[in-house]
């Protein structure tokens, strides 16, 4: 309950600047009409509305117009971080987040991650730009469990691992989750799954934990 006190007034602080900064997108995009539908924002209208069948907000397609227009919807705050990034919030607390990054490919296409986040729980769709219409993509391979370990190092034989693919406000992140018989099971691990665009794929980054 303490956390969600403090959200509350950091959300009203971001949703007196987001207009703004959709302001400014909107005046870009006018400015330059032969780069249609290069920024996020008009990247965000093209994608279908998907990913938010994963939260228990939801988002339909007139109510994602509106969040476009004005920043804001009944549920949803829109905060752009980048011209090729932005964050969705869950209102009132914040307990949903939704990210969005574009990366241009060096032959000219745009691939685009979604990806919604909540306590223990991602979910990911990656899409690429043909033709003017965005078509699914598959993600990266799973990482190998192992990858989350130093050299000497593993996972106890008696705990399982599933990996799941996060984003957040950096990009891609591979998280390994481990449970047992009993449920969730706490493993430590030494390294981070990451992935990064080199221009014209996603490719993993393996470091020690922590460091950045």
């Amino acid at each position: 309950m303490r956390t969600r006190v403090v959200l509350v007034p950091l959300l009203l602080i971001l949703q007196s600047i987001v207009g703004a900064a959709l302001a400014e997108e909107h005046d870009a995009s006018a400015r330059a009409p032969e780069q249609e539908h290069t920024g996020v924002l008009e990247i965000f209208r093209l994608l279908p509305a998907t990913i938010f069948e994963n939260t228990l907000e939801g988002l339909n397609e007139d109510e994602k117009e509106r969040l476009l227009d004005y920043g804001k919807s009944e549920y949803w705050l829109l905060v752009p971080d980048s011209p090729d990034s932005l964050e969705l919030i869950s209102l009132p607390f914040g307990d949903t987040r939704v990210f969005v990054h574009v990366y241009r490919e060096d032959g000219g296409g745009t691939l685009a991650l979604t990806g919604s986040r909540s306590e223990g729980f991602c979910t990911l769709e990656l899409w690429r730009m043909r033709r003017g219409h965005f078509a699914p993509v598959d993600a990266p391979p799973e990482p190998p469990v192992v990858d989350f370990f130093a050299k000497g190092n593993k996972m106890p034989k008696d705990v399982q691992a599933s990996i799941l693919f996060c984003l957040d406000g950096e990009g891609l992140e591979a998280q390994a989750v481990f449970w047992n018989r009993q449920g969730r099971a706490h493993v430590p691990v030494d390294r981070e799954v990451r992935y990064a665009w080199n221009g014209r794929k996603i490719e993993k980054q393996i470091r020690r934990k922590g460091k950045q």
